[in-house]
């Protein structure tokens, strides 16, 4: 009988655990020129990401996770770069 008790107390406590685990969207940063001189392949790069994160999503995400975008823009400068990829 103790046996039972402690196997169904597992149980439940595994169960109450899986419950409460926190679900949360898996982020995925983009730093792109969207301004400037080469701004056309950034908009590009930035399309193809979203629609690439958008068929993700559309199958279930990423175990089960929903996947999102962060973009910033770099405008194909070094530091603009640095700057965003601190902040982000």
């Amino acid at each position: 009988m103790r046996c039972r008790n402690w196997k169904l107390l597992v149980l439940l406590a595994a169960t109450l655990i899986s419950i409460s685990q926190a679900r949360a969207d898996i982020l995925i940063g983009d730093a792109s020129p969207l301004t400037g001189a080469v701004s056309w392949a950034g908009e590009q790069a930035l399309v193809g990401t979203e629609l690439a994160v958008a068929d993700i999503n559309a199958q279930g995400g990423v175990l089960g996770e929903q996947v999102r975008v962060i973009s910033v823009n770099d405008a194909c400068e070094t530091q603009q770069a640095l700057a965003a990829a601190r902040n982000s």
